[in-house]
């Protein structure tokens, strides 16, 4: 299934065409990722068991300054990232 660069792309959320956004997630979502191709029963479980970072091979940024970060403490005043 490709994507539709025309359609929205949401996560956390439905929408369904003519009908408003809804059925909002209703918690924090820690670790995102989008793929190209679709994922094997294999490939799901070694990001389970291994999480996003090491299962890809990815190097974490630091979260202190970062436009989510300052945004989250905006919304939130009283969690503190780093100090």
């Amino acid at each position: 299934m490709e994507l539709d660069a025309s359609r929205s792309f949401r996560i956390g959320g439905i929408a369904t065409a003519g009908v408003t956004p809804g059925n909002f997630f209703s918690g924090s979502i820690d670790e995102v990722a989008l793929f190209d191709e679709v994922l094997s029963l294999e490939d799901i479980q070694e990001l389970i068991n291994l999480g996003i970072e090491e299962a890809l091979k990815l190097t974490p940024v630091e979260a202190k300054g970062k436009l989510a970060t300052t945004w989250g403490c905006i919304r939130s005043p009283n969690v503190s990232i780093g100090k």
